[in-house]
């Protein structure tokens, strides 16, 4: 199983020519050695980057805003913690080890994508809801345990709204 931290969306077709994009806008960040490949889905690209993934999105937030053409072929930059295997019980146990870092009285969603999986989300957010002792706020939450399934793999991160950048929201809001 390839280890990543990050999955990031690009136009379908486009995977290639966004991977050449991604190794320069890293080589900016001051990660040369990040690494990026094809899901097998078109349109997601795994990466693996040195750099801290949770500060990442004020990285490239500034780096959007300073040179907005590099960023003509990936989308969406998602940070991701963990990955495990496509099993339920165990897609259970790390979010609930992820989900003790969610602070007392801070509220939390579950968020489920899954491409390429028989899982349904309903069931992967009712294993482990009811074990997180936080109140749920769907709206406005201070934290997201984020859910990404691709196929046999999965991969789960504890986020605060804001981490996972759309580039696309920021190039194109006010």
């Amino acid at each position: 199983m390839s280890k990543f931290n990050l999955i990031v969306t690009c136009p379908r077709g486009r995977e290639s020519v966004a991977i050449h994009e991604l190794e320069s806008i890293f080589f900016l960040l001051g990660d040369p050695e990040a690494r990026f490949w094809k899901s097998r889905v078109k349109g997601l690209l795994f990466g693996f980057t040195k750099l801290d993934i949770h500060n990442l999105h004020r990285e490239l937030i500034e780096l959007i805003k300073e040179r907005p053409f590099d960023f003509k072929n990936t989308k969406r930059y998602i940070p991701i913690d963990r990955v495990v295997e496509t099993d339920l019980d165990v897609i259970r146990d790390v979010a609930l080890e992820l989900a003790k870092g969610i602070p007392g009285g801070a509220t939390y969603k579950i968020m489920v994508e899954k491409r390429f999986s028989q899982l349904r989300s309903r069931d992967v957010i009712d294993a482990i809801a009811p074990h997180i002792d936080r109140k749920v706020s769907l709206e406005e939450p201070d934290y997201i345990l984020l859910i990404e399934i691709v196929g046999e793999r999965a991969g789960l991160s504890l986020i605060k709204p804001g981490e996972i950048v759309s580039v696309e929201k920021l190039l194109f809001s006010d």
